[in-house]
């Protein structure tokens, strides 16, 4: 029983594996495509700048605030980071065909406070120290919002602030700006959060399948010692049986053996019994004075 549900559950965890594997190679496919910009593609490679990593793949957002990171970020989710700041301005003698953004290297910064409201950078998490920089600046001023606030919270917002809700919406002390997703944006960050999570999930599920392989390979080998031995045993046993049919048998024969000895040595005291007694008459037949043996 341990033995099939070892199976069981390794096949299981080797569908589910397939399963995930097949759903992150689509995801990887739509999150490449998202970076499939032709008109860019020749000046990337022209400035040796196609094969960096693209900002969104190295931060991670809080469940349910990516729509907003998106409608802050919005092109620049495809910032690339250059060596330094001279890299940086270097950039303006080669400009590129088409909207595009870079960055430098830089440190983080505590975003300034704002009563009742949440810097929207504490939603966004760096997985390379190097970014904070860039991020400090793109997000400064801007803020979370759970709701979308009324006319008299807006109007109490400071000049030059601007809070999000989590559909990207946005508002200022005097505007609103409805967000609505650029085609090839949406759900960018939505996309790597499932990314990372396959990738955990399929490692935790590649691990199961080999766990549960290596208990099956472990029960085959105990099952196989004990049937080897239980053959030991049985030869053991037809051996002793075998023994013991030929001790009885020799048993039997030196019983028999032993009676014939026995009848026949009682034979021969009974003849030579009878022969003595015989003799004996006879004797005792010529002593008598009308002995008819005369």
């Amino acid at each position: 029983a341990r033995r099939a549900a070892a199976a069981d559950g390794g096949a299981a965890a080797a569908r589910a594996q397939t399963a995930a594997e097949a759903q992150l190679a689509t995801l990887l496919q739509v999150q490449a495509a998202a970076d499939d910009n032709a008109p860019l593609h020749d000046w990337l490679e022209r400035r040796s700048l196609g094969s960096l990593p693209r900002l969104w793949q190295k931060i991670r957002i809080d469940p349910g605030w990516e729509t907003a990171v998106e409608a802050i970020l919005r092109e620049r989710l495809h910032a690339l980071q250059v060596a330094d700041a001279a890299g940086l301005s270097a950039l303006g003698t080669d400009r590129p065909p088409v909207k595009a953004s870079a960055f430098a290297p830089g440190g983080a910064s505590a975003p300034a406070p704002l009563s009742g409201y949440t810097p929207l950078a504490q939603k966004v998490h760096a997985t390379d120290a190097a970014i904070a920089g860039a991020l400090d600046d793109w997000f400064f001023g801007v803020y979370a919002v759970g709701e979308a606030p009324d006319a008299k919270a807006r109007q109490a917002l400071p000049a030059g602030i601007v809070v999000v809700g989590r559909s990207g919406d946005q508002f200022t002390r005097s505007t609103v700006s409805f967000h609505a997703p650029d085609p090839a944006d949406a759900g960018i960050l939505v996309r790597q959060a499932e990314i990372d999570a396959l990738q955990v999930r399929g490692k935790e599920l590649a691990a199961h399948a080999a766990a549960a392989r290596t208990l099956a390979a472990s029960l085959d080998s105990a099952m196989a010692a004990r049937q080897t031995a239980l053959d030991v045993a049985r030869s053991t046993i037809a051996a002793l049986q075998s023994d013991k049919h030929a001790a009885e048998i020799e048993r039997l024969k030196r019983s028999q053996v032993f009676r014939w000895k026995t009848a026949t040595n009682v034979w021969g005291c009974v003849t030579k019994m009878f022969a003595d007694a015989c003799k004996s008459k006879v004797l005792e037949l010529r002593a008598r004075d009308d002995n008819p043996a005369r």
